[in-house]
């Protein structure tokens, strides 16, 4: 299962978005990150994702960051279409197989949400909740911070 517990801190990542550039867990410290592990052919993953792009829209100017960590992904070009065919406009990593690891990610999508200070609030398997709402509060805690 999930190697990492809430109050740990979040293993570090250095991962590429779609646009090519490098987004590192360092560079965001003094926000409340969300990151969904997923893959394309993940039926619910893929369900999940409407939830991660409302909780974008919602918070990115409250300073929470959404990333998608594309994982266990058969084609190199699966995230980044599928991305814009949704038009879905969350930050989306791409290989994040090692990172996955790091975090002992058991299936997807799993959740992580990390707080300012870089140490994770809340981890769990599958959206349990898809109104999006029990995130809703993880998140709205984690800011209160």
């Amino acid at each position: 299962g999930l190697t990492v517990k809430v109050g740990d801190p979040a293993p570090d990542f250095k991962l590429t978005d779609l646009d090519g550039k490098e987004v590192t867990l360092a560079s965001l410290k003094g926000k409340v990150v969300l990151l969904d592990f997923w893959a394309t052919w993940c039926g619910p993953c893929v369900a999940a994702m409407p939830t991660m792009q409302k909780l974008h829209d919602e918070y990115q100017s409250k300073g929470v960051v959404v990333l998608g960590v594309n994982t266990w992904e058969q084609k190199p070009q699966a995230a980044k279409d599928y991305i814009a065919k949704k038009k879905y406009t969350y930050g989306c990593l791409l290989k994040g197989d090692d990172l996955a690891k790091a975090y002992g990610v058991p299936g997807i999508p799993t959740l992580v949400v990390i707080g300012k200070d870089g140490k994770i609030v809340e981890a769990e398997v599958g959206l349990a909740d898809p109104t999006g709402n029990a995130l809703r509060k993880v998140i709205e805690a984690a800011l209160k911070k």
